[in-house]
């Protein structure tokens, strides 16, 4: 049999986006909200996120005045990339009674159809959007239950769900309401006994708690010393645990003091790192049990119910590693010897883990492996790019991954395997996780590019033609609102790419670029100018630096001593540029004026322990010298006067001071009215921040970025976990016959040297062009337009109103 050698390190280097081998050497998962997490984050100072459940509640009750009802919001679109999907932490396939569920991290609870041909959300205004966990009652089909809270990645849940109906509507389990416990906020099992009716176990952190009266109470039975990895059932009434850097511990009856940790044959105490475990359901007393120890994983199998264990052959696949992030196990219910294991990679054993085969039918990062028994012999797979099945009844002889031991090396081969089916990479599963993205100019339509967690940086233009030039981890992106060709994209640690092609952006379009160091931020983020998309500006560890070259060189325009510091730019062609990052006990803002021709900074400095640790940034588009700044620990901050050496913070959550602030933006000519992007969804505020409202045109999940296209006032909303979305801000809409306000006239039309308004009272003039670039902004009503290149430009008329009139320019 020919085989082509790979060596590791080729192995990992190798894009997934045409099917191959993922990115992922060393592959750590401190995603955007790792610093909100009390497991990893290695600051003690970090703190977790507020409680946003009794604020959701309150919320829920304002959405009468949600902002469709005010005319906010009109033409919102989802924007969904056909070629992806997002985490799936949880499946549920019952085929006898026709109940399909999948749970992506952060996006709600969804029904599909076993193929993928359709997907449905069953609420995206629920408060059970960071679903954990999905379990069926044994003994009642169409009773279901669901566990929320993501606790890895900080986003808190509202306690345990139940469904009555098959999962088409769901009611709070009351008992579990984080305001009477808060330790029902991050939920990670739920699951009912398979013999025991009315019998329900909960994984919370270090507990295990147990009803036994369908959730109306419940009590603590098991007090572990580290967080519970796996929750299983052996035979009768008994109880597997796995428990972080514990082991696996085991119990004949599931009651309080009868757990012993597994000793026999098995790894325990600290060389337990990242243990799970299954059973097999035919027999609970056969299980298997993985543990990752120095990135390599190693496989138990007890058919004692966990009194001994005899180590299997140690799988060796391409990627291995993170199993504190992404580890998953399965056993088939009526086959002992088939047993399914997911880390980086995935990979699966018919022999009882005599050999593995390494599968390459599905992308990176496993979080679920479930064999449901009305159809044994599929399994559902969740990962970081959506789910799939791998389906025993169909094998063929496909291409794989194998590994030489005499030379360490992996290499192709064709094997036999199941067949391997994408399920959640078909249209409909809009449920990625986003970190940053940006928009394409008007002429684009709803165009637009992100980079996601694990799903790397994509880009969807004219509709669906959707691309993929770069795997991993995606960061910031930027579009040259210009020049919409050229664009950068980022991934890990600093790591900047450039490319000329931004417009059809095939995969490895765009070549790295670097900013003469790297940072140390698992996410990159930098600034770009949508006034002149030339314009980049990225903080390394020590400097600000500013490319006009597309990255090819780089000036330093200012030096810093800041840790994780974050960058962002005023739309001007000679911009005012901010800084802000730790430094000890204070966090500092560094104004950086004049930043594209003759830098000049000043430093404004605020204590640590109220300011934090900045996440976004944005520039008041109605004043160059404030800064909306959200930190790390949710809050957000209007920061003003930051030209005067004294500036002053501005608490701007108003009445909703316990949800989690992400990104605030602002409006040019409307200084009142803000758009925040936070745990639980989209809102506005049209007191400058004293008061907010929730808008049900977005789903309630943790929104992380918006994008504002002035040249058709169109708001593009990135999620963690529903992807992407694109609305109209009605209240500053071009064109309808509302604007009007006053009447006018601007002669000569078309022109080509000056322009003049015709209107008697005092009035600011916007000019755009038509990528929505502002050219042109005077006070004045007579206006030199020379410069101006021939062709179609939009004018605004504001007043201390706002938007009052408009008209088209044409410049011969």
């Amino acid at each position: 049999m020919q085989k082509e050698i790979l060596s590791l390190a080729a192995v990992c280097l190798i894009f997934s986006a045409e099917g191959q081998i993922p990115d992922h050497p060393e592959k750590r998962d401190f995603g955007l909200e790792m610093e909100k997490s009390e497991e990893h984050a290695p600051n003690p100072e970090v703190q977790l996120y507020p409680n946003d459940y009794s604020s959701y509640k309150r919320t829920k009750a304002w959405n009468k005045k949600a902002m469709t009802s005010g005319g906010f919001l009109s033409g919102t679109t989802e924007l969904d990339f056909y070629k992806i999907g997002g985490r799936t932490r949880a499946t549920l396939a019952d085929k006898d009674n026709n109940i399909y569920l999948a749970a992506p991290s952060g996006g709600g609870l969804w029904k599909f159809a076993p193929d993928g041909s359709s997907f449905t959300p069953i609420d995206d205004l629920g408060n059970f959007m960071p679903i954990t966990d999905i379990d069926q009652n044994p003994f009642n089909k169409t009773q279901i239950v669901i566990g929320t809270g993501d606790e890895i990645h900080g986003i808190p849940g509202y306690g345990a769900f139940i469904s009555n109906d098959g999962g088409n509507s769901f009611s709070p389990i009351a008992s579990t309401d984080p305001e009477s416990n808060s330790e029902y906020r991050y939920i990670r099992f739920i699951k009912y006994s398979p013999e025991t009716p009315n019998t329900i176990y909960m994984a919370i952190g270090n507990d295990l708690m147990r009803s036994t009266n369908g959730g109306s109470t419940w009590n603590k039975v098991f007090d572990g010393p580290s967080k519970i990895r796996s929750l299983e059932f052996k035979s009768g009434t008994g109880i597997v645990l796995a428990v972080n850097n514990n082991g696996i511990y085991t119990s004949a009856t599931g009651n309080d003091g009868s757990f012993t940790l597994s000793t026999s044959g098995i790894s325990s105490g600290s060389d337990a790192t990242n243990p799970v475990v299954a059973t097999h359901a035919a027999n609970r007393d056969i299980m298997y049990a993985m543990i990752e120890k120095s990135s390599a994983l190693r496989v138990f199998k007890s058919t004692n119910g966990g009194a001994s264990w005899t180590e299997t052959t140690a799988p060796v696949f391409s990627t291995m590693g993170q199993g504190w992030f992404s580890i998953a196990i399965g056993v088939h219910p009526t086959d002992p010897n088939t047993v399914l294991i997911g880390n980086i990679s995935f990979g699966y054993s018919v022999d009882g883990g005599s050999t593995w085969l390494n599968a390459r039918g599905f992308e990176v990062d496993y979080h679920d492996i479930r064999f449901h028994e009305s159809d044994p012999n599929v399994a559902y797979i969740g990962y970081d790019q959506g789910f799939g099945t791998l389906d025993l009844n169909n094998t063929s002889m496909q291409w794989g991954i194998a590994y030489n031991p005499g030379d360490g090396s992996f290499f192709w081969e064709s094997q036999l395997q199941g067949e391997q089916t994408e399920v959640g990479k078909n249209p409909g599963y809009n449920t990625m996780q986003v970190y940053f993205g940006d928009y394409y100019p008007e002429s684009y339509g709803d165009s637009y590019i992100a980079g996601y967690q694990d799903g790397g940086v994509m880009a969807q233009i004219s509709g669906h033609t959707d691309w993929r030039p770069m795997a991993g981890d995606g960061g910031s992106v930027l579009i040259n609102k210009q020049t919409p060709n050229k664009g950068f994209i980022s991934t890990q640690y600093g790591r900047l790419f450039f490319s000329n092609s931004a417009d059809v952006p095939v995969s490895n379009a765009f070549s790295e670029v670097k900013a003469t160091d790297y940072s140390t931020s698992f996410y990159t983020s930098f600034a770009g100018n949508n006034a002149d998309g030339n314009q980049v500006y990225f903080a390394t560890p020590s400097q600000v630096q500013r490319s006009g070259s597309d990255g090819a060189t780089w000036t330093n325009v200012a030096s810093h001593s800041l840790t994780s510091a974050k960058v962002a730019t005023e739309h001007a062609v000679d911009p005012v540029v901010y800084c802000v990052g730790r430094n000890g006990i204070n966090t500092d803002i560094i104004t950086i004026n004049n930043a594209a021709s003759s830098p000049s900074t000043s430093t404004n400095s605020f204590e640590y322990n109220t300011l934090g640790m900045p996440d976004r940034l944005n520039v008041d588009p109605n004043n160059r010298n404030s800064l909306y700044v959200t930190n790390t620990w949710g809050d957000a901050f209007k920061v003003t006067g930051l030209n005067t050496g004294s500036a002053a913070l501005a608490d701007i959550k108003g009445d909703i001071p316990d949800v989690t602030f992400n990104t605030v933006i602002g409006f040019d000519g409307y200084p009142d009215i803000l758009i925040a992007g936070t745990n639980i969804g989209l809102f506005y505020s049209t007191d400058a921040g004293s008061s907010w409202t929730l808008t049900d045109e977005i789903p309630h999940a943790q929104v992380t970025d918006l994008k504002f296209r002035e040249s058709d006032n169109r708001l593009f909303v990135f999620t963690y976990g529903r992807g992407s979305w694109a609305t109209t801000l009605d209240f500053l809409s071009v064109g309808s016959e509302e604007v009007n306000k006053v009447k006018f006239s601007v002669y000569p039309n078309p022109a080509e040297n000056l322009i003049n308004i015709d209107l008697k009272e005092d009035i600011t003039v916007s000019i755009f062009d038509q990528k929505g670039s502002r050219v042109i902004n005077s006070t004045s009503k007579s206006i030199d337009v020379s410069s101006l290149s021939a062709g179609l430009y939009m004018i605004h008329l504001e007043n201390n109103e706002g938007l009052v009139g408009t008209e088209k320019l044409i410049i011969k």
